[in-house]
C-alpha cells in the first residue's frame, strides 16, 4: 500500500481548528513532508523534522489528530511500524469513523511488527540525534543574531512598534519553546549541557525583550492620559470662553484644579521615565503645553470674576 505525502497535506484545512501554536508546528511538518517527497526523501532529515514538528504539536494539543496523521504518515515513510501503530491506536479512539482508518489497519496488519535493531538502524538513530544536535544549535544561534540586530533597545511609544515587538516576543517565546522540547528530546541520547549554556543568552535577551514591553505599555499609558488632559482642557478652555455663570464658572475651576493635580502626577512619571532614558521628550512637551493651558484658563477665569 502506497502512503503518498499529497493525502497529508489534505488535512491541512483542518489545520485552523486547533490551538495556534500547533498550528504553526503542523504546517511546518505538512511542509517538510512535502519538500521531503520532492527530494525523493533523501537525505531523511526532512523527515526527521516534520516528525518532531507533529510532536511538538501534540505536547501543545495531545488528541490533536491532524498532528496524530501526520506524525502517523511520517513513521510509515520511514518503515516505523511499531511508532505508526501507535499512533493508529490513538487516531482509532479519537476517530472511530475516520474513512482511512481500515486501509491504514490493513497495511499494518500486513506489515511485521517486531522489527530488530540492525547496525544500519543503529547508525540512522545517532545520525537522526546528531542532526537534532546540530539544528537545535542553530535556532539559538540563529535568535540570538535576529535579536541583537533588532532595534528594540528601549521601549516604545509608537503602537506601530509595539506590535513589532510584540510580534518578536511571541516568536521569541516560539523558538525557547521548540529549542527547550528539542533538548528534552536529546537529553535521552547525550549531554546537553552545552545547549543549555547556549540557551542562557536567549532566555536573558527574552526576560530584557518582556521588561521592554512592560516599559512600553506603561509608555502607551502615560501618552494616553497625557492627550487625554489635553482634551480635557480644551474643552474646559470652551466652557470658559463662553462667559459662564457663577455656577459653571465653580465648577470649571473645581476641574481645573483637578487637571493642575493630573498635571503634576503625569510630570513626575515621565521624569522617572526621562531618568531611564526612556523616549518621553514628545510627551514632555505636550504637557509643558497643557500646564499653559491651565494657567491661561486661570487667567481667564480670574477675569471674569
Amino acid at each position: 500500500m502506497h502512503f503518498s505525502v499529497a493525502s497529508a497535506l489534505n488535512l491541512s484545512p483542518q489545520v485552523r481548528e486547533h490551538h495556534p501554536l500547533a498550528e504553526t508546528e503542523i504546517i511546518k511538518g505538512l511542509r517538510c513532508l512535502a519538500w521531503a517527497q520532492e527530494a525523493g526523501f533523501d537525505p531523511p532529515e526532512l523527515l526527521t523534522e516534520a516528525a518532531l514538528c507533529f510532536a511538538q504539536a501534540l505536547q501543545m494539543e495531545a488528541s490533536n489528530c491532524v498532528a496524530l496523521e501526520g506524525l502517523l504518515y511520517t513513521f510509515l515513510l520511514v518503515q516505523d511500524y511499531p511508532r505508526a501503530q501507535d499512533i493508529l491506536d490513538q487516531i482509532t479512539v479519537l476517530q472511530p469513523q475516520h474513512p482511512d482508518l481500515k486501509n491504514w489497519m490493513n497495511f499494518l496488519l500486513e506489515t511485521p511488527q517486531e522489527l530488530e535493531e540492525t547496525d544500519s538502524e543503529l547508525q540512522v538513530q545517532e545520525l537522526d540525534s546528531e542532526w537534532l544536535y546540530d539544528e537545535t544549535e542553530r535556532r539559538i544561534e540563529a535568535a540570538f543574531i535576529s535579536f541583537t540586530r533588532l532595534s528594540f533597545a528601549q521601549p516604545v511609544l509608537s503602537t506601530q512598534a509595539l506590535a513589532e515587538m510584540e510580534a518578536y516576543a511571541v516568536s521569541l517565546e516560539e523558538t525557547r519553546f521548540h529549542v527547550q522540547n528539542m533538548i528534552l528530546q536529546l537529553e535521552q541520547e547525550m549531554d546537553t549541557t552545552a545547549l543549555c549554556l547556549r540557551l542562557e543568552p536567549l532566555d536573558i535577551c527574552f526576560h530584557n525583550l518582556e521588561e521592554m514591553l512592560k516599559g512600553s505599555y506603561a509608555l502607551i499609558e502615560l501618552r494616553n492620559r497625557v492627550y487625554l488632559l489635553e482634551e480635557f482642557l480644551n474643552l474646559l478652555l470652551e466652557r470658559a470662553g463662553r462667559m459662564p455663570g457663577p455656577v459653571e464658572r465653580a465648577e470649571i475651576e473645581f476641574h481645573l484644579e483637578d487637571a493642575l493635580d493630573r498635571s503634576d502626577r503625569l510630570h513626575a512619571q515621565l521624569q522617572e521615565c526621562q531618568r531611564r532614558h526612556w523616549p518621553v521628550d514628545s510627551l514632555l512637551a505636550v504637557l509643558d503645553k497643557t500646564r499653559f493651558q491651565v494657567e491661561f484658563l486661570q487667567e481667564l477665569l480670574d477675569a471674569q470674576r
